[in-house]
This record gives structure tokens, sequence and C-alpha cells, in this order.
């Protein structure tokens, strides 16, 4: 991408024009290459997370308050000064920093779309002055091989985490699997059968022979993360018993 530096009395540009595409992010003009191909598998669940947020997207001018949209702001600003809480401090970790919410409308839409994911109403009100979960506690990976050979993790819920809040692993095996979250349970349930991984584009794929890393995260109802676990490293040298 490259900055573009306008000369009055052009403001602003947005036009796609023999391969290159200007537009404007955030007041910074810029230029990058029309993409030739995308990536959009376009499944059913994807259509629908697309028209929850062109529904959210709607609220948040037709719905909402002022007096909700300010408070949104203000939690927008609040989670981008403390994305360095929700994460992990040590090195090696599986869990990437959480990158800063560029505003208000981002916050609500973010949120929600998470609420949605899991199943649970959708809030107009911010959550101020709630804090992010602690991480999970005493997280431990086992491997049982067989027929069906799988991980088994468990661990004990931190005691800050609110109903409707879950606890997601993140799993990775060299370069076979990619680190990823593998998957994720509601408060209450403190175990996980893995059974299979996902690769290159999130397909899918059974286990294989190899080194594998895991740790774990809480993620409240408002989809605000904690910090990650300890990390389990297991080497599976053989699929069977």
């Amino acid at each position: 991408m490259a900055k573009i530096k306008l000369i009055a009395p052009i403001q602003d540009i947005r036009v796609t024009m023999k391969g290159y595409v200007f537009s404007n992010w955030k007041g910074l003009a810029y230029t990058r290459e029309l993409a030739t191909s995308v990536s959009n598998p376009n499944s059913l669940f994807q259509e629908r997370v697309r028209n929850c947020i062109e529904d959210l997207s709607k609220l948040w001018t037709s719905t909402l308050t002022d007096a909700q949209r300010a408070e949104w702001e203000e939690y927008a600003q609040q989670r981008g000064s403390a994305a360095n809480q929700n994460t992990v401090v040590q090195r090696g970790s599986l869990i990437k920093p959480l990158g800063k919410i560029l505003g208000g409308k981002n916050a609500y839409i973010g949120c929600n779309v998470w609420r949605y994911k899991h199943v649970l109403a959708a809030i107009n009100d911010a959550p101020l002055g709630i804090l992010p979960p602690s991480e999970p506690r005493d997280f431990s990976v086992v491997f049982t091989p067989g027929e069906t050979p799988k991980f088994t993790a468990t661990w004990a819920d931190p005691g800050n985490l609110e109903d409707g809040g879950s606890v997601g692993v993140w799993g990775a095996c060299g370069k076979t699997f990619h680190t990823q979250e593998r998957d994720s349970v509601a408060k209450g349930v403190q175990t996980l059968d893995i059974t299979t991984m996902r690769g290159a584009g999130g397909v899918t794929m059974d286990l294989v022979v190899g080194l594998y890393r895991f740790q774990a995260a809480a993620i409240d109802a408002h989809g605000q993360r904690s910090p990650g676990s300890n990390i389990v490293t297991i080497n599976v040298t053989a699929l069977t018993a």
C-alpha cells in the first residue's frame, strides 16, 4: 500500500482505475493493486454473520441514543489503551495480541457479532467498567492414542468469568497445523476433546505425528479475552497404542 499526497482543490479520491484502487482510510489517502482473486467460501454461516453486521450497522444509527454511542466510544478507547492486558506476556505464546478497536461503532458491532456467534442476545449499552477475565487456571492436556487418537484439555475457570463466557483452546503443530483457536466451550464445562486440527485455510485435518503446543484463554460475554494460560507441549511419536 502506498500513501498519496493530495493537492488542492482535490480533498478526497476513491476510485478503481487501471488495476489500482485509490481510497481513503481515516483521512489518509492511499493506493493499492486491485486484487485479482478473493478467497470467499461464502458459507451459510458467513452469510448470516455478514447480515448481522449489516443489521448492527443500521441499529447504530437508527436505534442507539447519542448517550449510548458516546459510551461505546469511551469503551473503544478503554479497550484500545488496555490492549496489552488482553493478551499473553510469555515468550512463544500461541495467542496473538488483540488489535486496537478503531471506534465506538466497531466496538459495538464487534461485541454483538461475538454474542451472535455464541447465541447471546445483542446489547445496546456498552460494558463499561467490566474488566477482561483472568486466564484459565491449571490448564493441562493429555494425549490418548488409539483408533481415534485425541487430546483432552482440562482447566479450572477463572473466578471472574461471568455467565455467557467461554474458554477457548489454541493449538499448533509445527508447519502442519497453523496456530489458531481450535474450539471453545461454555463456562463450567472445563474440558475439551480434540480429535482434529486445522491446517491452511481452516481445513480440518486428522492428527499427525509431531510436536504439539496448546494454550487456553477465557473470553467473557462481550468478547473480551483474558491473558493466555500456561503453554502445554506434547510430542506425539505414534497415533496408535
